[in-house]
């Protein structure tokens, strides 16, 4: 895996000297609720606060109330702060907007990548970006990524979405790796974008899976673990050490191989736990990851 992390650090460096307004990096974040925003406004040390959008897509801002910006860029509530201060309070506001924290724009990233889960989007971002933001490829990947275009970043956040079922109603774009990391071909560099659930194949042969089974997320001792007949998901999740505080054992996925397909299922392990549902054989190969909590 030298070469694919080699070819990756080549090209990501490449992006970074493009200029800006190639990557469409300027101006073009869309906000929305959760992000958190800092206005300043000049000679008026008052209003120099730090925001957060709430789920209405509102502020609360002194003077001003509430302010609908969700949907907005930077630029567009800097206008629009400016015109309504301007309008009733002070005489030609000079307002500065940035953004502090990005919480609303996110891409959920499964399958053989070394540090799966959910990644926000700070600006136009492009899967080789992500791919190094996620850690690079794990050494059993494929020569496939399939990415499933939701469109609406809610559906991979929600506690009570079934990820299995979303993508199976979405045709994935497929995406070979070779192609993209080996021969540098930068067509397959396609941008990705809030709601997409991006997922790296493993190798056909899957050999290396044959006698494990693989926890990784929010447990305490994550990694790799013998398969031992009758083992089971929340007993796989005790054997590693138990939840992290910030795990969602409601929101777990489990990826397993079926054939030549790889198929990916939410488990509740919560419901579990409480002896609502019943537990879930693990079969050799299994790859169990337990996301992180919202809140």
């Amino acid at each position: 895996m030298k070469i694919y992390s080699l070819i990756i650090g080549l090209l990501i460096s490449f992006f970074l000297f493009i200029p800006n307004i190639i990557l469409g990096r300027q101006n073009n974040y869309y906000i929305g609720s959760g992000d958190i925003l800092k206005i300043n406004v000049w000679g008026e040390p008052d209003l120099d606060k730090d925001v957060i959008v709430a789920q209405d897509g509102k502020i609360n801002y002194p003077l001003l109330d509430t302010v609908h910006i969700s949907g907005l860029t930077i630029s567009q509530v800097k206008e629009k702060i400016a015109y309504l201060l301007g309008s009733d309070y002070l005489v030609d506001p000079q307002v500065d907007v940035a953004i502090k924290e990005y919480h609303s724009q996110k891409v959920l990233v499964l399958g053989e990548i070394k540090s799966p889960g959910l990644y926000a989007l700070t600006s136009a971002t492009s899967l080789l970006e992500i791919i190094s933001r996620a850690g690079g490829v794990s050494d059993n990947i494929g020569s496939q990524i399939n990415i499933f275009q939701a469109g609406d970043h809610r559906k991979i956040t929600s506690s009570n979405e079934d990820i299995s079922s979303l993508i199976e109603e979405i045709k994935p774009v497929s995406i070979d790796l070779d192609e993209l990391l080996k021969k540098g071909n930068l067509t397959y560099n396609i941008p990705v974008r809030s709601g997409d659930i991006i997922f790296f194949t493993g190798k056909k042969d899957g050999n290396i899976l044959k006698h494990q089974v693989y926890i990784s997320g929010n447990v305490k001792k994550p990694g790799a673990y013998d398969y031992q007949k009758g083992l089971s998901a929340l007993n796989a999740c005790i054997m590693a050490g138990g939840f992290e505080k910030n795990a969602a054992p409601n929101r777990t996925i489990l990826t397993r191989n079926i054939g030549r397909q790889q198929q990916v299922f939410k488990v509740n392990l919560n419901k579990i736990k409480k002896g609502k549902k019943q537990d879930i054989q693990l079969q050799p190969g299994d790859r169990l990851y337990i996301q992180e909590s919202f809140w």
